[in-house]
């Protein structure tokens, strides 16, 4: 009865054929070669990545600063004297805000914020 390989076996034996040849020298200084190139394209392509994430990143966060955020809420009143007090907030431009030549915000952020409140009398 013959013997049959297993697959362990088949895999040795290849390994140790693969070991044993010496024809395969030019072929892996080759791979080494193109190996070297495409890893020096890769880092030269996620730097490329990198800055335009960057780039869109800040784009981002202007768009974010340059956003009004004021509102305005008038209060109401029922015949039986309750009522609800107006609101209203307004963003004002502040030290590290620049202003455009109509008065309004043009960008950067926000650290000063004015709450204006105004309290309506039913009476």
């Amino acid at each position: 009865m013959a013997r049959q390989s297993t697959p362990l076996a088949t895999a040795r034996q290849w390994i140790a054929r693969f070991w044993r040849d010496e024809q395969g020298a030019i072929v892996a200084s080759e791979l080494l070669l193109i190996a070297t190139l495409l890893v020096i394209g890769l880092i030269a392509a996620l730097a490329a990545i990198r800055s335009a994430v960057v780039t869109e990143l800040g784009d981002f966060a202007a768009s974010v600063g340059t956003m009004n955020q004021s509102f305005s809420v008038g209060g109401t009143s029922s015949a039986d004297g309750s009522f609800t007090a107006a609101s209203a907030f307004a963003d004002a431009a502040d030290s590290g805000d620049s202003v455009g030549p109509d008065g309004q915000q043009a960008g950067g952020t926000s650290a000063c914020i004015i709450v204006c409140s105004t309290v309506v009398n039913p009476g």
